[in-house]
């Protein structure tokens, strides 16, 4: 009796070492499949992505300088953007200036805007990302004074409005998906 206890015993101990070595082997299988899912969704998500630079330029701006710092800062070439002549309230003149980017050159726009953002900048971005999102697209405003210096300084007032849009199909995963997309390199 005293044998085949022993020997149950030593079966059992190789049942369980086996196991967990399985078990370790899929858990690291399982890991590497949820890694390759958000990989893939990720690229998935970077392939639906629109970015839009919107901003007003009055008579006294030199439209010339905001061209140079899109070209300096993103590479964004001149026949690229959209420069539309208006009216302002008491018939001054006023310029509409936009450009719209989509999939691969969003995303570049996008890896290019968040490596010149500052760390603390970034933060102030991610704290209150919940409320800089409207209807699935992320919305930031940055100093058009510091845009021509090369630099990109959240600001509310008169500033270069910046726009990202893409898909998120469920409502809770907004700010995990832009928080992600915020931090791409």
């Amino acid at each position: 009796k005293n044998e085949t206890h022993d020997n149950d015993k030593h079966i059992n101990k190789w049942i369980v070492k086996e196991v967990n070595e399985k078990g370790t082997v899929l858990l690291q299988e399982i890991k590497n499949n949820i890694n390759n899912r958000e990989k893939f969704l990720f690229n998935k998500m970077t392939r639906k992505i629109v970015a839009k630079i919107g901003m007003i330029l009055h008579a006294t701006e030199d439209y010339r300088k905001i061209y140079d710092s899109l070209y300096d800062i993103f590479g964004i070439e001149k026949d690229k953007i959209s420069l539309d002549k208006l009216s302002g309230h008491f018939g001054n003149p006023i310029f509409m200036l936009s450009v719209e980017m989509k999939k691969k050159y969003a995303e570049g726009f996008l890896k290019k805007m968040v490596s010149i953002i500052s760390k603390t900048q970034m933060t102030d971005i991610l704290e209150d990302l919940e409320g800089r999102i409207n209807d699935a697209t992320l919305y930031l405003r940055f100093s058009k004074q510091k845009f021509i210096k090369k630099t990109l300084i959240l600001e509310e007032k008169d500033p270069i409005r910046i726009s990202i849009y893409t898909p998120v199909y469920v409502k809770k995963e907004l700010c995990s998906t832009y928080r992600k997309l915020l931090t791409i390199k």
